[in-house]
């Protein structure tokens, strides 16, 4: 009897066990989103005991409301196509949250109502952009009937080589092979943007098996050449966006969080991004811009993490450049906007966006054409950042959020929520359940990969946006035809 009674006590949890694997194994999105969930909370939990604030709580909102979008793409996510608006909310918890549940010395000078403020405008917008993009839902149709796609089980070598083709391009840029007046930056669009797209569907397929070994290993191969090639030209954060966008890919797709190479990515970044000022310094000379061929690159990146090794050795308050905590965070230039709009700085009532009509004229037809970033320069001038000279060799970022707030106020972040929450949220609808290799789909992707640079103002977004279009639609043409969605099963997407 005794024994019995014991199997009965160890059977029962045993019991409860296997049914939570068995949960967490019927809806994995669902047990990943609370595995993370859970830690960003327990962040702030820890943050809030070591410093209970207004602040701090406020940052705690911040994530609340991120999370919300992705509980329910989780619970649902056929439903809802590609997680193009939980992603951009999730970055939210990156750029905002975390940065304002912390002591930088950049947010603490501000007041803890100050802070709060901020953080309840930034839940805020998350919290009406998660209304409008779960709205739209209602009001989108799925696609039926034929689509624009490429044939079933084809493409994968077409993107292989697409990827190489952006490396070619990087490769020319910093080595000073060729320019082309006028074409630079049409070419750089095609090129970029085309290998953005193929990191994602080739990210995307490996994840959910569909991929062969042999392509695995020249995707992988093509990958890493490309991120080397990007990393040369010391824009860390183009490189950063696209290994964050292949890993998002892989996981969309059904494959596990690749929690090794997380874990060797971040503290490299971190490396590099330190000794990035010293090297800029030395090959961003003005009027002298040192090229870097392939073959340099050993001597390139050892002296690049030397010299980021070397500035984190640095006592606390000598370093040169922000860590990389303090690159990621945009909430000091929240705090700034919001402590002097409207009454030091009346509010800029469109003036960022005065611009977008001027960038979306090739350059090849406007030699004069104002540079993608002339909103961010606006912005950079009008708060006293820096004076015209200056914007002509850095670019402070300021995110769409910022720029709503200092054109609007709360208005303005009112009206950015709800458009790109509508926007993210039809566009992701209207490639659910449709191939992979499809234009609908290829579009989502675009969408998908813009949504992770939060770090833009609108004429960047938009400028980007129109050039990835007219290049996926010229591509469409090419190598897509009309089929029927019935032709595609799930295994061929």
């Amino acid at each position: 009897m005794a024994r019995q009674l014991s199997a009965l006590a160890y059977a029962a949890p045993l019991a409860r066990e296997s049914r939570l694997v068995q949960r967490a194994k019927a809806h994995p999105a669902l047990a990943a989103f609370w595995l993370v969930g859970f830690a960003i909370m327990a962040f702030h939990v820890y943050a809030f005991a070591k410093d209970p604030s207004v602040r701090v709580m406020s940052a705690g909102v911040i994530s609340a409301a991120a999370l919300i979008p992705a509980y329910l793409w989780c619970r649902r996510p056929a439903s809802f196509g590609l997680p193009i608006f939980p992603l951009f909310a999730m970055t939210f918890v990156v750029k905002y949250a975390f940065a304002l549940a912390g002591d930088d010395e950049m947010i603490t000078i501000y007041s803890d109502e100050e802070g709060m403020y901020a953080g309840l405008t930034v839940a805020f917008f998350l919290l009406v952009g998660t209304a409008a993009w779960y709205w739209i839902q209602g009001y989108v149709p799925r696609a039926r009937g034929s689509i624009r796609a490429m044939r079933p089980g084809r493409g994968d070598y077409l993107f292989i080589a697409i990827i190489v083709c952006g490396t070619l391009f990087n490769l020319s840029m910093v080595g000073q092979w060729v320019y082309l007046e006028g074409w630079t930056s049409v070419i750089r669009a095609a090129a970029l943007g085309l290998s953005s797209v193929g990191i994602f569907v080739l990210s995307y397929r490996a994840g959910s098996g569909e991929l062969s070994i042999p392509k695995k290993v020249l995707f992988a191969t093509a990958l890493i050449l490309f991120l080397i090639s990007h990393s040369m030209s010391l824009l860390l954060i183009d490189v950063m966006a696209a290994s964050a966008f292949g890993i998002a890919a892989y996981v969309i797709g059904g494959g596990k969080l690749p929690w090794k190479i997380a874990i060797i990515l971040i503290p490299l970044f971190a490396i590099l991004h330190q000794g990035k000022e010293e090297m800029r310094d030395e090959y961003w000379e003005r009027d002298a811009y040192k090229p870097v061929q392939l073959y340099d690159y050993p001597e390139f990146v050892t002296k690049w993490v030397k010299y980021g090794i070397e500035e984190l050795r640095q006592p606390a308050g000598e370093t040169k450049s922000w860590t990389l905590s303090q690159r990621l965070t945009l909430v000091p230039l929240l705090l700034k906007v919001q402590a002097e709009s409207p009454e030091k700085y009346p509010y800029m009532n469109g003036e960022t966006y005065a611009v977008i009509p001027q960038l979306l004229v090739p350059r090849i037809f406007n030699p004069n054409k104002l540079t993608a970033h002339e909103g961010s320069h606006r912005l950079s001038i009008y708060y006293g950042l820096q004076t015209r000279e200056g914007t002509e060799t850095s670019t402070i970022a300021w995110g769409p959020l910022i720029e709503s707030y200092a054109n609007f106020g709360l208005l303005g972040v009112v009206g950015l929520a709800i458009v790109i929450g509508m926007v993210d949220g039809a566009v992701a609808k209207a490639a659910a359940g449709v191939p992979i290799l499809s234009l609908r789909m290829l579009m989502a992707i675009v969408f998908t990969a813009l949504a992770l640079q939060v770090e833009w103002t609108a004429g960047v977004y938009v400028s980007a946006l129109f050039q990835a279009t007219v290049i996926i639609w010229a591509t469409s043409f090419v190598l897509m035809q009309r089929r029927p969605l019935r032709q595609f099963q799930l295994g061929n997407r």
